[in-house]
């Protein structure tokens, strides 16, 4: 899959928090690609198609899609424009709680939803 990053001057951040938050947690190592959390175990795409935002620290209110994670490291498209580090936290949430509950999302939201469900298209795909 390609990464994609937003065009120039586009607006990223999510300012409020999200419904159907799923994990919580803060980088163990710098990133604006992927976010690596030391502490984790997760089964391997799990969180593919999820959404992420970066709820503190270096980078708070940033939004990106997972577009898929290993044991303890999510890969993010679109990427994020300021890195996150070691004082961040995030919060991992699923994109269709939030388009259920808000008929008016922004426009990065509706990107990152139709980004979900490409990812969801190709990961059927290949299962």
């Amino acid at each position: 899959m390609t990464t994609r990053s937003l065009p120039l001057g586009a607006q990223s951040d999510v300012s409020a928090e999200p419904q159907g938050v799923l994990e919580t947690g803060s980088p163990s190592e710098s990133g604006y690609r992927s976010i690596k959390d030391a502490q984790r175990r997760w089964a391997i795409n799990i969180w593919a198609g999820k959404g992420i935002r970066v709820s503190g620290g270096a980078g708070e209110g940033q939004a990106s899609i997972i577009e898929s994670n290993s044991e303890n490291e999510l890969f993010l498209t679109p990427v994020l424009r300021v890195q996150v580090d070691t004082s961040s936290t995030y919060v991992i949430f699923d994109l269709g709680v939030v388009a259920a509950q808000d008929q008016s999302a922004p426009p990065l939201l509706q990107a990152l939803l139709e980004e979900a469900q490409e990812i969801r298209k190709l990961l059927e795909a290949i299962a």
